[in-house]
């Protein structure tokens, strides 16, 4: 929740008048990794209750190529802060 906050406190709003967008990447959709991302969101929703919220998989345990990968995709995507997973 307070990694949430912080994450909350810090998105600006997009071009346009769009949204700010926030992003966490996950290794697998399970209920461990479920749990920490879910904890994210709620602080997210306290600091910036109008956000965005981006979801993306790895589905790997350890890859730096694919966490990447996906990251960069979330940003492609317009998320102006990640948060990554580190289960």
């Amino acid at each position: 929740v307070l990694a949430g906050s912080m994450a909350g406190s810090v998105t600006r709003p997009g071009g346009g008048g769009s949204a700010a967008r926030i992003a966490a990447v996950g290794s697998y959709p399970i209920t461990g990794v479920n749990r920490m991302l879910n904890a994210f969101r709620s602080g997210v929703r306290l600091a910036a209750p109008g956000a965005g919220f981006m979801v993306a998989h790895t589905r790997a345990w350890a890859d730096p190529d694919r966490a990447r990968k996906a990251a960069e995709a979330v940003l492609a995507g317009g998320a102006d802060v990640v948060f990554a997973d580190a289960t």
